[in-house]
């Protein structure tokens, strides 16, 4: 013969009461404010990073804009024309690339170039100068070829991710749901 389950009360008790209540578990629901808490926290830290690597970027890029500045001065009346020009393209190129990273810092080069082309068809343009070294056969070391191109790079980590990081805490904000009563 089946024994009646005596059913048992459960007074209600705070988070805080409940020892084996872990606030870290999976499956805890958050309410609607705590939702919003975690979100909002992850934009902050989001935001800081962004402006870290924002930082980041344009000192790479104006180290090389300067660099190849310095290049540009120290080239003999006899050089050939092209060591000009790359020069000259990797200037525009990298004060491209600093429009582009978000944050106050190039204000006024957004102001001359509103409506500046994307990042990766414009920068592969660096590759320029190591591609016409090799079909010249020309004896340029790799260390004259290869800091534009590092630059870029770091130019490019830098901008994928602050983009990264933006869709990462939308898609987050996208996945709130509602939890009445949590």
């Amino acid at each position: 013969m089946a024994t009646p389950q005596v059913r048992q009360r459960n007074p209600f008790k705070y988070q805080s009461e409940i020892p084996e209540l872990d606030q870290d578990a999976p499956d805890r629901i958050l309410d609607e404010q705590e939702q919003e808490n975690i979100v909002n926290e992850l934009q902050k830290e989001n935001q800081r990073l962004e402006a870290m690597y924002a930082r980041l970027g344009v000192i790479v890029m104006s180290v090389s804009i300067f660099l190849q500045f310095l290049a540009f001065l120290g080239i003999t009346n006899d050089a050939n024309f092209l060591s000009r020009a790359f020069n000259v393209l990797h200037i525009l190129l990298h004060l491209h690339a600093i429009t582009l990273i978000p944050g106050q810092h190039a204000a006024f080069l957004r102001d001359i170039t509103p409506r500046a082309p994307p990042f990766l068809p414009t920068q592969l343009l660096v590759l320029l100068q190591p591609i016409t070294a090799l079909l010249q056969a020309e004896d340029v070391s790799w260390v004259q070829l290869s800091p534009p191109v590092l630059a870029t790079l770091v130019a490019w980590v830098c901008l994928n991710t602050i983009e990264e990081g933006k869709r990462g805490v939308e898609a987050l904000g996208g996945l709130m749901y509602e939890a009445k009563g949590a």
